[in-house]
């Protein structure tokens, strides 16, 4: 896999495709459980899975300017990345590959190994930094493994 720029108000963050994809899968899993509560950024998950199941190396965009470009929309988003961290941290140290490839990755990835819980939070708080615009966050940011 490969690593794809993500932009928001001309701020950027480099993130690793495989981290975007754990983001990606995990926020269709939290928003099927409890669909009532984030009826209102389905949406937006589904667009960021149509982007990934349509990406190849290095080329995925979430087109973040695009679809958040209603403030209470990205308001929500935010709050949404937030729960998700939230529920992620239930399963402890990793997330159990079984459960990753359970929830339908795209073509070509298989979990041979089990996601770590902390790095994929850390993942979503750069995600969450991007998105609120964060001043200290450089114009061109990397998140590296």
């Amino acid at each position: 896999m490969g690593s794809s720029l993500q932009s928001y108000k001309n701020k950027y963050v480099r993130f690793h495709d495989g981290d975007l994809t754990d983001i990606i899968l995990l926020s269709k899993s939290l928003i099927s459980n409890r669909v009532s509560e984030f009826s209102d950024v389905i949406e937006v998950v589904n667009n960021w899975n149509s982007a990934l199941e349509r990406s190849g190396p290095g080329t995925l965009d979430l087109k973040l300017d695009k679809d958040l470009s209603d403030p209470n929309v990205k308001s929500r988003i935010v709050g949404f990345l937030e729960a998700l961290k939230n529920e992620i941290g239930h399963y402890g140290v990793t997330i159990p590959s079984v459960f990753m490839n359970g929830l339908n990755p795209p073509n070509g990835t298989v979990y041979l190994g089990d996601p770590d819980v902390r790095h994929i939070q850390d993942t979503i708080s750069s995600l969450q930094d991007l998105l609120e615009s964060k001043d200290s966050l450089p114009d061109v940011y990397w998140v590296l493994p």
